[in-house]
């Protein structure tokens, strides 16, 4: 628990020139107004004011500690209760330590029974006023560590959210891995070995990045032709690829293994589904600070569907969902023979999700 007028060099040079202003007035209406020796006006000014300063310190601490689980009525008579206690002590020490310091006389005619009066009433409002300064203050830090353990929070959720996305990614992929592999097998052993070697590679690649959330486009690019090497192994001349890469996207960034299972989908849907040439080509540009990339293929709209969940493509909406909210997009267009999917990312993650 640390004080806010200490906390912050700030709020302790404001809290000092307040006073320092009070004083001022103080000196200038005793000795302006009831007509005080200035240097009586000065001492009265600096003992009441630097006191009633120091002893207001302490009214955060009752404020701090108050069990805001007990009623408002008992709130109240807390701090009413330490208002008057405050108050009693700030008006006997300042007396005695006045007392101190003029004559009996100058004393007995300032601090007469309707001046100690006058002084019980400013002293209340004054105290009044910071017990509503601190309450303020603890109000605005409440909240403020509130929406801190908010957005820490929803951080956690979102790291645990892509955690949990990410791992669909790999297994999903080693799956269908090994299922091409086990078919090579037997027509090919010599295209199934080093489709164990790229595929290795690629699982290697993943494992080691899996944990970053965002990385160079470039990186993900190099590891989408080591995904397709692995493809052109199974399927040779039918599986072609096109890139058409703007330099200007190079170095932007872009979640990690996003765009395999973009890739993937193609594959399934367009070589699986057709005995003629399937092109994937994959573009990039830079618009607006936003890499935006496309990714299309064609496909035999006569081929038998191959049967699936959807999970890539879901997966993809899902994590930008969770990276960047609505300022990224994700889009999807079909005719009669293409697919095509269209990807908008921002180059900042959202930090208010």
């Amino acid at each position: 628990m640390h004080h806010p007028i200490f906390s912050y060099s700030k709020n302790l040079s404001i809290y000092i020139a307040v006073c320092l202003g009070i004083i001022l007035i103080h000196v200038g209406v005793g000795h302006g107004f009831y007509n005080l020796p200035l240097k009586v006006a000065v001492a009265d000014a600096l003992v009441f004011d630097m006191l009633m300063a120091f002893i207001a310190l302490s009214i955060w601490y009752p404020i701090y500690y108050t069990n805001a689980n007990k009623s408002l009525l008992n709130i109240l008579f807390q701090h009413i209760l330490a208002a008057a206690f405050l108050l009693a002590i700030w008006l006997m020490l300042a007396l005695q330590i006045v007392k101190w310091i003029v004559s009996a006389d100058m004393y007995a005619m300032v601090y007469q029974q309707s001046n100690i009066i006058q002084r019980i009433v400013v002293g209340s409002l004054f105290i009044a006023t910071y017990f509503l300064v601190f309450l303020a203050m603890k109000y605005y830090g409440d909240v403020q560590e509130k929406a801190h353990q908010h957005e820490a929070m929803l951080r956690q959720l979102r790291e645990a959210e892509l955690k949990a996305l990410k791992a669909q990614i790999n297994p999903h992929f080693l799956f269908n891995g090994l299922n091409s592999i086990s078919a090579l097998t037997v027509t090919d052993a010599e295209a199934a070995r080093d489709m164990i070697h790229k595929l290795s590679d690629f699982m290697r690649y993943a494992l080691k990045k899996n944990e970053q959330t965002l990385l160079l486009f470039s990186d993900e690019l190099d590891n989408m032709k080591r995904y397709l090497d692995i493809e052109k192994i199974r399927f040779g001349d039918r599986l072609q690829c096109e890139f058409t890469i703007s330099d200007a996207t190079t170095k932007m960034q872009i979640p990690v293994l996003l765009l395999q299972p973009l890739v993937e989908n193609a594959i399934k849907h367009g070589v699986y589904e057709s005995i003629e040439t399937v092109t994937i080509a994959i573009s990039s540009e830079a618009e607006n600070g936003k890499l935006q990339i496309v990714i299309q293929n064609n496909f035999d709209p006569d081929g038998t569907p191959q049967k699936g969940e959807g999970v890539g493509l879901r997966n993809i909406s899902n994590r930008l969902r969770v990276l960047y909210g609505d300022e990224a997009s994700f889009e999807t267009h079909r005719t009669e023979n293409t697919f095509r999917v269209s990807l908008v990312i921002p180059q900042h993650i959202n930090k208010t999700l």
